[in-house]
Order: C-alpha cells, then structure tokens, then sequence
C-alpha cells in the first residue's frame, strides 16, 4: 500500500493526539491549556480528513496501533520518562472522547 498525503497527514495527526494524551496522563502536574488544544485541534484535524476522505477511515484501525508505537517512543523521548499510561488505554473509542482525554 502506497502512501499518500492524506494518510500520512492522518498517521501524523495520530501520532500528535495520541502523543500529547500519554503527556496528558504521565505528567498531570504539568497539564496546561496548550496541551488542550493541541488534543482538540488534533481531534478536529483527523475528523476533518475522515469527513473529506471517506477512504481514510478503512485505514484507522491499521494506524492507530503503528501510531501508538511511535507516540509513546516520542512522548516519552521529549518527557524524559517512561510513560505511565497502558497502551491498551489508547483504543479509538477514547482517544477520541472529550470525557476520557481533558
């Protein structure tokens, strides 16, 4: 499978939202509104390139796991620490809801 822009555009907005959520959750003492956003406009980013390219979304389910790999390799590279969160935590129905994540 050939990689376009749209599914690297997807698999880098994953990696950005799954990356600032193990943040979110290992470093709560240092939550702050910038890491808000940055889950929100990651969030909107990915439902906006589902909604224009429907085809995408055949495609989450194989991301979302290799994106879960390379966030907890980045978050935990820029935090200086292991990551306390469990990455079975990190399933779709969560990383995409307001009341799980901020």
């Amino acid at each position: 499978m050939a990689a376009n822009k749209y599914e690297r555009s997807l698999f880098s907005y994953l990696i950005v939202l799954i990356k600032h959520v193990i943040k979110w959750y290992s470093q709560p003492e240092l939550r702050s509104s910038s890491w808000v956003k940055s889950i929100q406009n990651a969030r909107e980013a990915i439902q906006d390139l589902l909604t224009d390219h429907p085809s995408l979304r055949r495609l989450i389910d194989i991301l979302i796991p290799k994106a879960i790999r390379k966030a907890i390799q980045e978050a935990e590279n820029e935090m200086g620490i292991s990551s306390r969160i469990d990455p079975d935590e990190l399933d779709k129905g969560k990383l995409f809801d307001d009341d799980y994540f901020v």
